[in-house]
């Protein structure tokens, strides 16, 4: 009798019907065994409330379809709309107990949605990556978990103790949306909502509420172990970046713990990058950095990633406020000198508000060092108290300012000299034309430029009020190469 048993349920499993079924684990119930059980198309379903404890592995899917992993208040998440903190109580606990990870997919785990779930560490323990999208040790593509899409999900780190990473994205076809990601902090180390340098890509981070201390998100930074890796293809759009102020020290509302913050976004190895229509605000120097809002600085790190780049960046339609410093490129990384390569970077159509020495730094907006080739800067609102543009180490090409409107600062300087001087060395190429600078003098600039002496000459619709559109009566509405007005458009 025992053997025909056996022989029973193993026809039955044999026999399991194609149609996908839900998975219903209760509260204290085996989400483990649930996600060893599952097969491609089927759906586990957690309790709303409910707290599942431990690492949980995501178990060989070879797909297409999709195993999905879901609250069961999914009815109070609607599809497409961002989720904030007021909407954890719709959703299951997935709590790390120990700082590892609570999901980690390697080899074989594609094909997962991950949907209306909370994950975070256990009340006062400091997490290292609450979710790992791959080891970070494979050494072929072949070898990446992919096609993972998590949505409206709320990933955060210990609100006192802090965590060092929300997702590791080192695999392929990864989406981001609809969530929030928060508390990634640190007194000592670097910290991301959002992170990878093993995995290709493509990456879409789309919708998303993201706070973390050093960089918000980060590309490269780390050694890949697949040679010539660089993580590409990736979408940032539609996001709110953030860094609370509790985290500064001096504020009126700082909690006692002063959390390392260097930029929003990071580069240093990276492909084929579009950053739009997302929202940047508060950034300051906190560690070791000048405190730019980006940093794309191609780093080789030490040589062991001689194929490095950060090339084909478009940073277009944002609103940038409250940060020491714009952005930093580098051409070349200077450890060792002259290795990887920056190139073809569009920056257009941004507002940069409050860039300022408030912040810590010196309220720089552009920083250009070491050979980078290939820079369009157009159609930005920048309000920097400081240098418009910096050149330094070894001569850039092709960079080009039009159409912008900007306080003219420290101007564009240079160890060669300022202005027109330092475009003539450091910009090989380059041209500067149709822009405003406010508080400006002709007589350092190339010809077809233009110096109001005020904010006001400008002529914005409600300058007070953040609305920096062209008055009907502005003397700059149309005067830009393209025809268009001057500015952000």
């Amino acid at each position: 009798m025992k053997y025909i048993t056996l022989f029973f349920i193993a026809t039955v499993v044999c026999l399991r019907p194609a149609t996908a079924i839900n998975i219903n684990v209760p509260a204290n119930g085996n989400l483990q065994a649930a996600l060893n059980s599952a097969h491609p198309g089927d759906t586990i379903t957690l309790a709303a409330g409910a707290t599942y404890t431990g690492s949980f592995s995501l178990a060989h899917n070879p797909g297409p379809q999709w195993i999905t992993i879901q609250s069961s208040a999914m009815s109070s998440l609607p599809a497409g709309t961002r989720v904030s903190t007021a909407k954890a109580s719709f959703m299951p606990k997935l709590v790390s107990p120990n700082g590892g990870a609570v999901l980690a997919a390697a080899e074989g785990a594609n094909y997962y949605r991950i949907q209306g779930i909370e994950v975070l560490p256990a009340r006062g323990i400091y997490a290292q990556d609450l979710i790992q999208i791959g080891t970070g040790y494979e050494t072929f593509v072949d070898q990446l978990p992919h096609h993972f899409d998590f949505d409206r999900d709320y990933i955060h780190g210990d609100p006192k103790t802090g965590s060092k990473r929300g997702i590791a994205l080192n695999g392929e076809s990864i989406t981001v949306e609809n969530c929030y990601l928060s508390a990634f902090t640190s007194t000592w180390q670097d910290t991301q909502a959002l992170a990878g340098w093993n995995g290709p890509g493509p990456f879409i981070i789309r919708n998303n509420y993201l706070e973390a201390g050093t960089e918000t998100i980060g590309f490269g930074g780390a050694v890949p172990s697949i040679p010539g890796m660089v993580p590409s293809d990736i979408l940032v759009q539609n996001n709110s970046f953030f860094k609370p102020l509790s985290w500064r020290v001096g504020e009126p509302s700082y909690a006692g713990v002063p959390v390392w913050v260097k930029t929003h976004f990071e580069l240093k190895n990276a492909q084929r990058v579009m950053i739009d229509h997302n929202v940047f605000e508060n950034n300051w120097v906190g560690a070791d950095q000048r405190g730019f809002a980006f940093v794309f600085t191609v780093r080789t790190e030490s040589n062991q990633v001689p194929w490095a780049v950060v090339n084909d960046v478009k940073v277009t339609n944002n609103t940038i406020r409250h940060s020491a410093a714009g952005i930093n490129f580098l051409g070349h990384d200077d450890d060792p000198q002259g290795a990887g390569s920056s190139a073809r970077f569009l920056i257009q159509n941004n507002v940069w508000e409050d860039i300022s020495s408030n912040w810590g730094g010196d309220g720089r907006l552009f920083q250009i060092l070491n050979g980078v080739k290939s820079v369009i800067i157009d159609h930005n609102t920048a309000f920097e108290e400081s240098f418009f543009a910096v050149f330094d180490l070894a001569v850039s090409a092709n960079v080009n300012f039009t159409n912008n409107i900007a306080y003219i600062g420290g101007g564009v300087a240079s160890s060669a000299g300022n202005g027109t001087a330092a475009l003539t060395h450091f910009d090989i190429g380059g041209i500067f034309t149709k822009n405003a600078m406010i508080g400006g003098s002709a007589s350092g600039y190339p010809a077809n430029n233009f110096f109001p002496a005020s904010v006001s000459q400008v002529d914005f619709v409600n300058f007070a009020a953040g609305n920096y559109a062209l008055a009907a009566a502005s003397p700059y509405k149309g005067k830009g190469t393209d025809g268009e007005d001057l500015g952000a458009l």
